[in-house]
């Protein structure tokens, strides 16, 4: 069954990234210099768990990140949750991933499980129902009291399209407040991260400056190689899909997160990419590595080992489609660089 975005967000909702093998271990380094963590969201296959987060729970989440440990022959180093505005942070998921010692990422999505949104505008209000969720959150990511990468709203350029949250400057002001409320809660674990889609990096949407606000102490993007699956049906490197957000992030002095990444087989939708599967992800490998620093390199990087769904078009990020794909994957992984 193909992943769609909107089943991916469903999923992502109840925390589906973060189970990892049961032995309780002490949490990994986590925001190292001139280290980039490596991380994935393997697909839980979500046919069972359609109607999240109502009736799946934790326990049927787990194995999709067992197996893809059990696969790849090591453990990750961070987990991607996007729970919604009104389910619990940390949830169980989340507790899970930071107590078997994961670094989990956490996306906040200002959308509620019934599918109406939060309104940025209405975020830095001093009282009402939006303050009181942010307080509610703060007081329970504060007694929990363990590091994790924190996003509020990643891609927010998506909502702005579709007329949901606001403006730019809006978003800019719900993300400071949001820090500022959670400081003012007591939360000092968090390292905030401001997510933007790559093309935005490359000029779209007004362009990075308009979105990233001051608050983020990292920035991230989201970026994928759909080869001829894509709109435009053209292979992608890795180097075309992220240099803009590396060398934005080098001009303003701060490191990233590569939030979503991953490649498809050069062969899919009729398609001959330059390269292999497993070539773009060793050029990934060899990239970021040479990116790395201890200010503007990438921090964390999570693959999406997923098969999704691009606008109506199975697209296949999976790294075990192929031997040579997967020893890639391995490869790369296995650097000392990855922790």
């Amino acid at each position: 069954m193909a992943l769609t975005r909107r089943s991916f967000l469903k999923v992502s909702a109840a925390g589906v990234a973060g189970l990892a093998l049961p032995k309780v271990l002490e949490p990994l380094p986590a925001f190292a210099a001139a280290r980039c963590q490596w991380g994935a969201f393997p697909d839980p296959s979500p046919d069972h768990c359609a109607t999240l987060p109502d009736t799946c729970g934790p326990e049927d989440l787990m194995p999709a990140v067992y197996d893809f440990e059990a696969l790849i022959g090591r453990k990750l180093g961070v987990t991607r949750h996007y729970p919604n505005w009104d389910y619990p942070i940390p949830n169980d998921v989340i507790k899970e991933s930071a107590r078997t010692g994961h670094v989990p990422l956490i996306a906040w999505r200002p959308q509620k499980l019934d599918g109406t949104w939060i309104s940025w505008a209405d975020v830095p209000k001093p009282r009402g129902p939006v303050h009181t969720e942010i307080v509610k959150k703060a007081k329970a990511i504060a007694a929990w009291n363990r590091r994790a990468y924190f996003v509020f709203h990643h891609e927010p350029e998506n909502a702005y399209r579709r007329g949901l949250g606001g403006t730019p400057a809006e978003f800019q002001a719900a993300f400071n407040a949001i820090r500022q409320i959670f400081t003012d809660n007591g939360v000092t674990k968090l390292t905030y991260v401001a997510t933007l889609q790559r093309v935005t990096y490359d000029g779209a949407n007004g362009g990075a400056s308009a979105w990233l606000p001051s608050g983020c102490d990292l920035i991230g993007v989201d970026g994928y190689n759909r080869g001829a699956c894509a709109s435009d049906h053209l292979w992608k490197p890795f180097p075309e899909v992220f240099d803009s957000a590396h060398e934005y992030a080098l001009s303003i002095g701060k490191g990233m997160v590569i939030e979503e990444w991953g490649s498809v087989r050069s062969d899919v939708c009729g398609g001959a990419g330059t390269q292999t599967q497993a070539d773009w992800i060793r050029q990934a490998g060899d990239i970021v590595q040479a990116w790395a620093g201890p200010t503007a390199g990438v921090k964390a990087m999570i693959y999406t080992h997923s098969l999704a769904d691009f606008k109506g078009v199975p697209v296949d990020f999976r790294i075990d489609q192929s031997p040579d794909t997967l020893a890639a994957f391995k490869e790369v992984g296995a650097r000392p660089i990855f922790t």
